[in-house]
C-alpha cells in the first residue's frame, strides 16, 4: 500500500452574514460567489459546477437563510494524491461528509511543503442534512469523524495516509491562519476586492446602457483582468464624453461600449481606439446637425424661402437664380437634404454653405451657432416665468407679418400653470375626471389681431398655442397661430410617447408617464413634423387614437423610423387614451410588426 504523505482536511468554516467581510458589505451571497469565482479562476481539473451555475447554485442556498440561523454554506478543503483516481470523487467526498450533506466541489493541483504535487479538492456544503431537512450543527464530534472518514476512505482505496504528526513534526499553518503575513492569502483577499468593485460597476453600467444580448455574451468572455481594464479606459470615456456637452453623446455610447469590448477581446492598440472614439463624436455632431430645422439655417444665412408641403424653396444665393431652384427636403432618416435643380448640386447643410463660399470650418461653426441659438430658446420656453410676457420682435424687412410653418408666432402671450387656477382644476375635474394636473399644462391669455383668447393648453414648437375653452362655448378649442405640435421634455431622453390631443397627454402623465417625453401632434395632420423631434429616441410609443386617423398616424410615423429605432402601440379599448382612463381600464403595449409597418 503506497504511502500518502503530508494528507490533510482543512477546518470547516461556515458562510454567514455575521462573519461577512466588510468588503462584501454584509452579503453573504456576493462573499460565496466571490469564492466560487476564485475556485474557477485558477487551473481546474476537476468540477461540479461552471460559471454558468453560480446562479443556481446562489438561489439554492438563500432558502437556508432564516431569522434564527444565518449560515447558508459551508466550505474545506483536502488533498488527495496525484494519481487519485477522479471518476470516484464524488463517492470520496460522500464516505469522508459525518452526515449526508449536498455538496458542490472543484478539484486543483498544488504543491505540498515537500514540494510534491498533491491534488487539492475544495468543498462547498450545503448546511442541511438531506434525509432530516436540519441545520448541521458540527462540534468537536462530528468534525473529528471527517478526518477519520478521511483516513478510512483513502485507505480503502489502497492509500496509507502519513501526516506530519506521524512523522513528529509539527503541523502545517492553515492558510486562513497565515492570511496577514502570507502573500499568496493576501492575493486571494485582494482578488476578492477586485471582483467586488467590478461587480459594482457592471451593476451601474448595465443600468447607464441598455446592454443587447449579444454584447453581453462578448463581455462574459472578458477574464478579470480584461475586465479591470475594460472598466478603467470605460471611466475614461464617460470622461471625455462630458467634454462635449453640446453634443447629444446619449446616441453612441451603446456603440463605444460594443467597440470597447471588440477591442479588448482582439487585443487591440489602445490608441487605435480613442481616434475611433473621437471619430464616432464628430460624426454624431454631423447628424445632429443634419438635423437643425431647415428655417433656422435659412434665416442664419439671411435667404428668404417658400414652404413647399414638407420642403423649403428658395433661390440660390450663390448664382444668378430668377425662379427659386434650390430645395430643402427631408429624409426617412429625420434629416435634411439639399439639392439645386439648377446644377445638380445636392448633399447636406454644409454642401449648402461650401457651394456659399464657406470654408469646411466656417460651414461647421456657423451650424453650431444656429444649433446653440435653438438650444438657448428652447431653455427660455422651458423655464418661462407664470404670467411673463415675452417681447415680440418685429418682422425682418421686405417680409410680411404672415407667419409661415416654422418661424415663431409674435403672440402677446401670459401664461401661468393650470393647476394654480381654480376655475380650470374645477372644470377638468368635472369634466375630465382628472384631480391632478402637471407642471406642463399652462392656462393662456393671447391676445392676437385685437382679439383676447382664454384657457387651457400648451404651446407648440412654433410658438403657436393650442387652448381649450372653459364652460359652454359652441366650440371647445382654438389654436392661436399656425399648427405644430408639442414637444414636452420631462427628463428621459430615450423614450416618447406621441399622442393626439393634450387630453390624452395629460391621461398619460395620470397613468404614471411623469419621466419620459410626451409629443402632442395636435391634430393627426401635425404627424410628418413629429420625425425630426423623434428621431433620436430609442423607444417610440405611439398613442393616437383607435380610429382610421390615428391607424394612419402610426403607420406613417412607423414607416419613417429608423431601423435602430424600437416601436410600440399604445391599445385602448375605447377610442383614445383620454376615455380609457376615465373608464377606468388601462391601455395594453404592443410591439409594432416592422413586417406590417416598416421596410428596412
Amino acid at each position: 500500500m503506497p504511502d500518502f504523505m503530508n494528507g490533510f482536511v482543512g477546518n470547516v468554516k461556515w458562510f454567514s452574514s455575521g462573519n461577512t467581510a466588510p468588503s462584501y458589505q454584509g452579503n453573504v451571497f456576493r462573499s460565496v460567489k466571490a469564492h466560487m469565482d476564485y475556485l474557477l479562476n485558477h487551473d481546474v481539473v476537476d468540477a461540479s459546477f461552471q460559471k454558468e451555475d453560480r446562479k443556481r447554485i446562489i438561489d439554492e442556498l438563500k432558502q437556508y437563510q432564516t431569522r434564527y440561523d444565518a449560515r447558508v454554506a459551508g466550505k474545506f478543503f483536502m488533498s488527495l494524491p496525484n494519481d487519485f483516481d477522479l471518476s470516484n470523487i464524488k463517492n470520496f467526498i460522500a464516505e469522508v461528509l459525518p452526515e449526508p450533506v449536498s455538496f458542490e466541489y472543484v478539484v486543483h493541483r498544488s504543491m505540498n511543503k515537500d514540494e510534491q504535487e498533491n491534488l487539492h479538492v475544495h468543498v462547498i456544503l450545503h448546511p442541511v442534512n438531506q434525509e432530516t431537512g436540519k441545520k448541521l450543527r458540527w462540534g468537536k464530534k462530528e468534525l473529528s469523524q471527517l478526518h477519520k472518514n478521511y483516513k478510512q476512505a483513502l485507505q480503502d482505496r489502497g492509500y496509507n495516509l502519513v501526516t506530519h504528526t506521524d512523522k513528529g513534526e509539527e503541523p502545517s499553518i492553515h492558510m486562513g491562519q497565515k492570511a496577514h503575513y502570507d502573500p499568496v492569502a493576501q492575493e486571494y483577499l485582494q482578488i476578492n476586492r477586485e471582483l467586488g468593485e467590478l461587480e459594482r460597476k457592471e451593476e451601474q453600467a448595465m443600468q447607464e446602457v441598455e446592454i443587447p444580448k449579444e454584447a453581453k455574451e462578448k463581455y462574459k468572455k472578458l477574464d478579470r483582468k480584461q475586465r479591470q481594464t475594460f472598466w478603467e479606459i470605460w471611466d475614461e470615456v464617460k470622461k471625455k464624453l462630458n467634454a462635449y456637452p453640446d453634443i447629444e453623446t446619449g446616441n453612441i455610447i451603446l456603440d463605444l461600449f460594443i467597440l470597447l469590448i471588440e477591442w479588448i477581446l482582439d487585443s487591440k492598440d489602445q490608441d487605435e481606439y480613442w481616434k475611433e472614439f473621437e471619430r464616432q463624436v464628430r460624426q454624431s455632431e454631423l447628424n445632429e446637425l443634419k438635423k437643425l430645422p431647415p428655417e433656422a439655417v435659412l434665416e442664419k444665412l439671411g435667404i428668404e424661402y417658400k414652404k413647399q408641403g414638407d420642403a423649403y424653396i428658395f433661390r440660390a444665393p450663390y448664382r444668378q437664380d430668377r425662379d427659386p431652384s434650390c430645395r430643402i427636403e427631408p429624409s426617412r432618416y429625420g434629416d435634411w437634404h439639399w439639392v439645386d435643380f439648377g446644377t445638380n448640386q445636392r448633399g447636406t447643410y454644409i454642401d449648402l454653405l461650401l457651394a456659399c463660399g464657406y470654408s469646411y470650418k466656417q460651414a461647421l461653426n456657423l451650424l453650431r451657432k444656429v444649433r446653440k441659438t435653438l438650444d438657448k430658446a428652447e431653455a427660455g420656453q422651458r423655464s418661462q416665468k407664470p404670467f411673463a410676457t415675452p417681447s415680440a420682435s418685429a418682422p425682418p424687412k421686405n417680409q410680411t407679418n404672415q407667419t409661415r410653418h416654422g418661424e415663431k408666432e409674435a403672440l402677446d402671450v401670459e401664461a401661468k400653470p393650470a393647476k394654480e387656477v381654480f376655475e380650470v382644476v374645477q372644470y377638468i375635474q368635472k369634466e375630465r375626471g382628472y384631480t391632478e394636473l402637471p407642471d406642463w399644462l399652462n392656462y393662456y391669455k393671447v391676445e392676437k389681431d385685437g382679439k383676447t383668447y382664454t384657457g387651457y393648453g400648451t404651446q407648440a414648437v412654433n410658438g403657436s398655442i393650442h387652448l381649450r375653452f372653459l364652460g359652454d362655448a359652441s366650440f371647445k378649442e382654438l389654436c392661436v397661430g399656425s399648427s405644430s405640435y408639442t414637444h414636452i421634455k420631462q427628463g428621459n431622453t430615450g423614450t416618447v410617447y406621441v399622442c393626439e390631443g393634450v387630453h390624452d397627454a395629460i391621461a398619460l402623465w395620470s397613468y404614471g408617464v411623469k419621466n419620459d417625453d410626451i409629443v402632442i401632434l395636435n391634430g393627426v395632420g401635425n404627424a410628418k413634423q413629429v420625425l425630426n423631434a423623434i428621431a433620436n429616441y430609442r423607444e417610440i410609443i405611439i398613442a393616437t387614437d383607435m380610429d382610421k386617423a390615428g391607424q394612419e398616424a402610426t403607420q406613417l410615423i412607423a414607416q419613417n423610423l429608423r431601423p435602430n429605432q424600437k416601436a410600440f402601440r399604445l391599445k385602448t379599448v375605447t377610442k383614445d387614451v383620454d376615455e380609457e382612463w376615465r373608464s377606468g381600464n388601462r391601455p395594453v403595449l404592443q410591439p409594432i410588426n416592422p413586417d406590417k409597418y416598416w421596410e428596412r
